[in-house]
């Protein structure tokens, strides 16, 4: 080979690294293209928002504001996709660029309860193509899925035996009842753990619960929800003043007013701020209590830690 020959060909290396190169620092600049554009939709939705709440009418605030928080929720989707992809990526060096190598999916929970589903070849193929002769079984491929169970509404149906005397005819006797936190409802005690979590920890509201239970069969009113949630609390008052007695007892608590908006609060504008009060024991297992109350005056914190 000529040293003419030579030359061309390491020449045309040289090209073949730099165009890929060059393609794969394209690909890149799409990439930071995309997610600039994003973040300037996103800070322009912001924009929009603070001009809304310091400058817009007070019919605005309430409406057009909610408008554009729904529309920032609804963008959470692709927002969280774009920070974080649900595969580990890592990067592989090749010469003239790195590129990311298929993502690796992270194993699924090994204390998960399992369910097998095995598939099996008919008996009509479980012989060679080649002499016809039977096929022995040598191993097995295992794939696995995350699958959930959908919540279960039943009627739990309680029958107490009774007894009567046949001699006597009189003095009939029937098994007692189990105590329940809501003796004088319908509403056991699985069902009111439901909706007590539902609620007070994912945020959902009544009306959401009420649509929710009639999917799956079942009329309850958010007025009758509401109602077990009040007789809920009445029942938990022990537990709630079991609570406040032992951070009153330790030495140092943690307190703080958190503002929030109430509709319906008498005496006060939709638009102002009422406040929920937390105390907080601090510790190992810290205790936490909160509280709400309209006021932000003097007499709330009095009232709170008592002397």
């Amino acid at each position: 080979m000529s040293l003419q020959e030579i030359d061309t060909h390491q020449n045309v290396s040289d090209l073949q690294g730099v165009i890929a190169s060059l393609h794969q620092q394209n690909t890149s600049l799409v990439e930071e293209k995309t997610s600039l554009e994003a973040q300037v939709t996103y800070l322009k939705e912001k924009i929009e928002i603070f001009k809304l709440k310091y400058f817009g009418k007070k019919s605005e605030k309430v409406t057009r504001l909610a408008l554009e928080q729904l529309g920032l929720l609804f963008n959470e989707l692709e927002e969280e996709k774009a920070k974080a992809p649900s595969e580990q990526e890592e990067l592989i060096d090749i010469p003239a660029h790195q590129r990311k190598a298929r993502g690796k999916r992270a194993p699924l929970p090994a204390d998960l309860p399992r369910k097998e589903v095995v598939i099996d070849l008919p008996e009509s193929e479980k012989v060679c193509a080649e002499g016809n002769h039977p096929m022995v079984c040598i191993g097995e491929d295992v794939s696995e899925k995350l699958e959930i169970i959908p919540e279960e509404i039943y009627v739990l149906q309680t029958k107490r035996k009774k007894y009567a005397c046949q001699i006597c005819q009189e003095g009939v006797k029937t098994a007692a009842l189990p105590p329940s936190i809501l003796p004088k409802s319908n509403c056991g005690e699985g069902l009111l753990a439901y909706l007590v979590t539902a609620k007070y920890c994912d945020h959902l509201p009544l009306y959401r619960l009420e649509e929710k239970l009639g999917r799956m069969g079942v009329d309850l009113p958010r007025q009758t929800l509401a109602r077990w949630m009040g007789e809920a609390a009445q029942q938990l008052t022990p537990i709630l003043n079991l609570l406040q007695d032992r951070i009153l007892e330790s030495s140092y608590i943690q307190m703080d007013e958190t503002r929030v908006q109430v509709l319906g609060e008498k005496r006060k504008p939709v638009l102002s701020d009422k406040f929920i009060w937390v105390r907080r024991k601090p510790g190992v297992e810290p205790l936490i209590l909160y509280e709400y109350d309209p006021s932000r005056s003097s007499e709330v914190p009095k009232r709170l830690l008592p002397e």
